[in-house]
């Protein structure tokens, strides 16, 4: 019979009042420490992030956002599958004081497009696979940027040292320019009673739900989350992606939801707890 300490803990709810005082912790105090585990079918070993490393992306790209001049509720759209720098371009657009709009990948073209002007996103980040999609329609966005680690345009968006003009002095918002009550992300049901409807979620509430998933999840300082979960969905977010963050524990991000690849990439790199969803 459960006891009344297994609903208790001695630890208390992280106080951070929105993403970039997260940021900035987790960064201190995990600092080199791998963060990220991620591969493709053509790589052999794994692509490693530090937690480092991630936050220097994160800002990268709430700069590069900020320079083409979105400000505080501006929406991005972020249409791509999962892999590092679709962790990036979330964080980086909440610390920005932007709102994330994080669309399932599986989505058609016109139920993105639906998305996108309904929430009138000033910026678009998208997977190269839909590249030919979003070249075709006219989404009217100031920034559309394709998702790719091989691509310049990419790599170089808001990136310090480039040459662009402005770059290297942009500032990035203070601790105190987001309450915790300010919307950080808006995420679109499935729409399988009617249409899609958007929910917003505030800095406070996304970090609250971290504070109860670490609370139940009780990660140890040695695991590896192993993440298989669209990242669209607020649960993997959650438990998959920002807990483990905080936690100081690594994540694989799994390419594809094959056996194989799962498999391998839990032995390589060691995984342990895997989240699912009963389909």
């Amino acid at each position: 019979m459960l006891q009344w300490s297994d609903y208790t803990s001695s630890q208390s709810d992280y106080e951070w009042p929105n993403f970039i005082a997260l940021m900035d912790a987790i960064e201190k105090e995990y600092g080199d420490k791998t963060a990220l585990f991620f591969r493709t079918a053509k790589q052999s070993d794994f692509t490693k992030w530090s937690h480092r490393f991630f936050a220097s992306e994160c800002r990268r790209i709430a700069r590069g956002l900020i320079k083409a001049g979105l400000t505080k509720g501006d929406r991005t759209v972020l249409w791509a599958e999962n892999r590092p720098e679709w962790l990036a371009v979330w964080m980086g657009t909440v610390i920005a004081g932007g709102i994330i709009v994080p669309v399932d990948y599986l989505l058609s073209d016109k139920e993105c497009k639906n998305i996108v002007d309904l929430t009138g996103a000033k910026a678009f980040f998208y997977s190269k696979r839909k590249a030919e999609f979003v070249a075709s329609l006219d989404i009217h966005t100031s920034l559309k940027l394709c998702i790719d680690s091989n691509d310049e345009a990419y790599n170089t968006f808001g990136a310090a040292g480039t040459g662009k003009p402005g770059t290297d002095s942009i500032d990035l918002p203070g601790l105190d320019s987001i309450n915790g009550d300010d919307p950080a992300s808006i995420v679109f049901t499935s729409g399988t009673t009617g249409f899609a409807k958007g929910v917003t979620l505030s800095h406070r509430g996304i970090i609250s739900n971290v504070s109860a998933a670490i609370l139940a999840l009780r990660p140890q300082d040695s695991d590896v989350f192993i993440n298989v979960l669209p990242l669209h969905h607020t649960y993997p977010t959650t438990c998959s992606f920002i807990a483990p963050l905080v936690r100081g524990v690594g994540i694989i991000i799994v390419e594809r939801l094959v056996g194989k690849v799962v498999i391998d990439d839990i032995r390589d790199a060691r995984g342990g707890p895997l989240f699912s969803v009963q389909i």
